[in-house]
């Protein structure tokens, strides 16, 4: 497993998690953070982590996507705004309440 961090000319910063597994399936890929949605059931999965990930990274105002090719591996980026760009557009928030 490699975790990567850098900051981003935009005012984000990113953090990249890359493991060399089996990857995930393409036909999985477009529906990893579909609530309910999982390659586990039978393991006790309940296809909710990814979907509450995404939820929390996208209150924060950033993003999350996979990258996966099968026998390669996966990796996980989730890009957060940073310095004033985030201070922006927390303060829009509150002010929309």
């Amino acid at each position: 497993m490699t975790i990567t961090a850098s900051c981003e000319p935009a005012g984000s910063v990113s953090v990249s998690v890359h493991d060399t597994g089996c990857g995930i399936d393409h036909k999985d890929l477009p529906h990893l953070f579909d609530p309910f949605f999982t390659t586990r059931r039978s393991h006790g999965g309940t296809g909710l982590g990814l979907f509450v990930s995404r939820g929390i990274v996208e209150g924060h105002n950033g993003a999350i996507e996979a990258v996966s090719a099968p026998d390669k591996g996966t990796t996980f980026t989730v890009r957060l705004p940073a310095g004033e760009a985030a201070s922006r557009r927390g303060s829009k928030k509150r002010r929309s309440r």
